[in-house]
């Protein structure tokens, strides 16, 4: 039977073009959904974490699936692969594998993971002041916060040594066998940490805790040295600058770095956020790894290996080398890795 426009009629036909443009919605808002994570055809490099509650990663793309850790807000993330667009919370958008950031890794060996993209942003939401204890926490130990320089505060009490580093990972039991004077405690291990050090001494054995979302306690502990209780007022200006105690602290992870080892630097979280170079200005990390003078006095290597090796490992870690000279080494590492796992994307 031949069908005409004229015998179709008028009520069938507003139905086929309803329905038509219908369709043509669904399928543009799909491919703008996925359209979001390229630009230039390219598949984006980093983008952030856009949810105040923070974002689970899971082992594979299905609310289902198990969480694997859990990602802070603001958090840059290197995008790996895009997956499959999925309606979550009134969100449509796909599940985008990402690489788990470094400091979360069982060991060396890369860890990759899948997020619900609907929570990812092309750029870094605003800033947000801790209001909680643990927020306070989380946001002290992303920074090694230093004063700017010795003519910014002087008088009695300053000291070139005098910043703090709130990240504790390593720690061990000091038992009493060591010394009989001191109860078995969990301390912070100086040969393998980075944490808050304002004495230069190898037996330090400070500890710390968060009070609020404005004040931190510490007790600064060397044992038949110090031991002395002290409140610090913390008020957050941005994610890379602080007050402490009335005084202006910069986070400079390229500083004071006789209490570190580079190996380690490179993996702590405050690499994903805003720093400062030894000058006092703003500075990609790979810029500043790739401009400070080292002088760790246990390195055995060259200044020149020991600096491609760091840089190497930031490039490995999906620190963004976008703007320095070692942008396309970063895209070399990086784009057979990202073609792999889209394939295997594609393949679910």
């Amino acid at each position: 039977m031949h069908i005409t426009l004229r015998n179709f009629g008028e009520k069938n036909m507003k139905k086929f073009f309803l329905t038509l443009l219908v369709a043509i919605l669904i399928i543009t808002s799909v491919f703008a959904d996925k359209n979001n994570f390229y630009e230039n055809g390219k598949m984006i490099d980093t983008m952030y974490v856009n949810s105040k509650e923070g974002l689970k990663v899971r082992g594979y793309p299905s609310l289902k699936s198990n969480r694997l850790c859990g990602l802070p807000h603001r958090l840059p993330v290197k995008i790996i692969a895009v997956g499959k667009e999925e309606t979550i919370d009134e969100i449509t958008a796909p599940w985008v594998e990402i690489l788990i950031p470094p400091y979360e890794w069982k060991d060396d060996k890369a860890e990759y993971g899948w997020v619900f993209g609907g929570y990812l942003s092309h750029f870094q939401p605003e800033f947000i002041k801790p209001k909680t204890a643990n927020q306070l926490k989380e946001y002290l130990k992303c920074g090694n916060w230093s004063l700017p320089d010795k003519n910014t505060y002087s008088g009695e009490g300053y000291r070139e040594d005098n910043h703090f580093n709130f990240y504790t990972k390593y720690t061990y039991t000091y038992s009493r066998s060591r010394d009989p004077d001191l109860k078995d405690k969990e301390v912070v291990d100086s040969d393998k940490a980075w944490f808050f050090q304002n004495y230069d001494d190898d037996d330090n054995q400070s500890t710390w805790k968060v009070l609020n979302n404005h004040q931190v306690e510490i007790h600064w502990y060397i044992p038949k040295s110090i031991d002395e209780i002290e409140i610090l007022e913390i008020e957050p200006i941005d994610e890379a600058q602080c007050y402490i105690n009335g005084k202006r602290y910069l986070n400079k992870p390229f500083v004071h770095r006789h209490h570190w080892h580079y190996s380690d630097v490179v993996k702590m979280p405050l690499i994903y956020k805003i720093a400062y170079s030894d000058d006092n200005l703003p500075v990609n990390i790979i810029k500043g790894v790739s401009t400070s003078f080292f002088s760790y006095w246990k390195e055995t290597q060259s200044l020149f290996e020991l600096r491609y090796r760091l840089i190497s490992k930031l490039i490995a870690y999906g620190i963004s080398a976008k703007n320095t000279q070692y942008e396309q080494e970063y895209h070399d590492y990086w784009n057979p890795i990202m073609e792999e796992h889209q394939k295997k994307s594609d393949s679910m």
